[in-house]
């Protein structure tokens, strides 16, 4: 993937593995980002929210815990740069 440019309005979030990966950590579930979970669980709807809701807290904090995977480290730091483009954009 091309690098995203400074002033380029876009976020890319790619799992390293897959996106239950991701669901799991943000459900503060120990994870890695070489085993296969999308096959562990039958009902991933019923994490969605609480993920959803760990993932704004964490885009909104200076520091993400130990326990954050790196393909979703770097996601939140993308989120965290489009952010600031906006607020900027945004003006006071």
């Amino acid at each position: 993937m091309p690098a995203v440019l400074d002033g380029e309005q876009i976020a890319r979030l790619v799992p390293k593995r897959n996106v239950e990966t991701w669901i799991l950590c943000l459900n503060r579930q120990p994870v890695d980002e070489v085993s296969d979970y999308k096959a562990s669980k039958s009902d991933w709807t019923s994490l969605i929210r609480s993920a959803a809701e760990t993932l704004r807290l964490w885009t909104h904090s200076a520091g993400l815990p130990g326990n954050c995977i790196g393909s979703l480290r770097s996601g939140i730091e993308e989120l965290k740069r489009l952010r600031s483009l906006i607020a900027l954009r945004s003006g006071p």
